[in-house]
């Protein structure tokens, strides 16, 4: 079969020459001018309203999928937000109609919950704690559904933990207030004992500690590694043994678990646990300077350096990290080092006491005795009572 030959540009060229001369005889002509304008603005009109309905058809439809697209953000948010929801608290008629009202009762948990939460030194970010009326609970019309209760369908037919709600209610007996708390419907929490009415904001702070070990365990953890450290191991085992994979409690917990045993100096132990941290979450910096302590403990210099280094690469403001490093090279006597880290970490934070301390005991040595005083100060104006401190300037003045 023979192939086509592939035409020349100049036949291209003569066919468009050709077509534009009939053009032009057709323009002059006077039949094509009669024919525009007779058809000319049937032609026209029909397009016109074309165009009037396609618009008025869009105009009539924004409402609705703006209404679709809307709805859509606030289901999708309410299924991947991780937040806590406090409902209004039952209280007995003669508690709301001294002002204790349901509403009162839960901003009240609330309070107690962020002020426990506050006064723990870390530096994970806080769960979410929101009130039922500070949430938007949009009503579907003609269907008369809320959005909240689609959410909460999906919800627990997905078995998804990743937002809770807390209900309960203040009962009174024997003249005393007691308190009974529920997650998702199921109890977690009663008080072991009432209390008098006027203090009813006992009654909550008693049971922040349960609450957060179900909707945020590492707090209820840390704030036992203070009062009963071992208490704290055992809890974090526990709760590393029922948390599902992937839960963003997990790591943090192993950190607790490594900066427990590096208090009680089972350097061994905490090496393990933190390398399960990081192992993990490998962004986590507080457990690579915990790990860069457990193996500078071991007199491990090198892999404490490493550790870090890492820490700096993922962020470099930290101020704890610079203070660690200081204290390493103290230990590898290398003192120009070690007051460079020192006065890195006090110029992120002019509160760190460790910093300070020890730059003025690198300064004392130095027999730089002004600048030690003036660290040993300041100090002083932080917290009056500082043993090392006050012991440092009373040396600097006999000397």
């Amino acid at each position: 079969m023979a192939k086509r030959r592939r035409a020349a540009p100049n036949s291209w060229i003569a066919a468009t020459v050709a077509t534009l001369e009939i053009w032009q005889r057709r323009i002059r002509s006077r039949s094509f001018w009669i024919r525009l304008i007779t058809t000319g603005p049937r032609v026209a009109w029909r397009f016109l309203k074309s165009a009037l309905k396609g618009f008025y058809t869009l105009i009539v439809r924004i409402p609705w999928v703006l209404a679709v697209f809307v709805i859509g953000v606030i289901i999708i948010q309410g299924l991947v937000k991780h937040a806590t929801v406090i409902k209004p608290i039952f209280v007995p008629k003669t508690l709301a109609e001294n002002g204790f009202t349901a509403e009162v009762a839960g901003q009240r948990l609330r309070d107690a919950m962020l002020s426990f939460i506050s006064d723990l030194p870390t530096h994970k970010k806080s769960p979410e704690v929101a009130l039922y009326g500070d949430l938007p609970n949009v009503i579907v019309p003609t269907v008369g559904i809320s959005l909240d209760a689609v959410v909460s369908s999906i919800r627990t037919l997905a078995r998804s933990t990743r937002s809770r709600t807390i209900s309960g209610e203040v009962t009174i007996k024997q003249d005393r207030l007691w308190l009974v708390l529920r997650i998702d419907g199921e109890k977690i929490y009663e008080s072991k004992e009432g209390v008098e009415p006027n203090q009813f904001d006992g009654l909550f702070v008693a049971a922040v500690p349960d609450v957060l070990k179900v909707i945020s365990p590492y707090f209820a953890a840390l704030s036992l590694s203070y009062k009963n450290p071992d208490g704290a191991l055992d809890m974090a085992s526990e709760l590393l043994s029922q948390l599902p994979a992937g839960d963003e409690n997990i790591a943090w917990l192993f950190n607790l678990r490594g900066k427990v045993y590096l208090e009680k100096g089972n350097y061994v132990a905490a090496t393990d646990a933190l390398k399960a941290a990081v192992r993990v979450k490998n962004d986590l910096i507080v457990a690579h300077v915990n790990l860069g302590t457990a193996y500078a403990a071991q007199k491990l210099y090198e892999k404490a350096s490493v550790e870090y280094d890492k820490a700096i690469i993922l962020d470099k403001d930290y101020a704890p990290v610079h203070y660690n490093r200081g204290i390493l090279h103290v230990q590898l006597n290398k003192p120009e080092i070690a007051i460079a880290e020192f006065r890195k970490a006090i110029k992120l934070d002019a509160k760190d006491i460790e910093s300070r301390n020890g730059l003025a005991r690198l300064l004392k040595d130095k027999h730089l005795k002004k600048e030690a005083k003036e660290q040993y100060e300041a100090v002083i104006e932080i917290d009056s009572r500082n043993q090392e401190a006050l012991n440092g300037l009373a040396e600097l003045g006999n000397e």
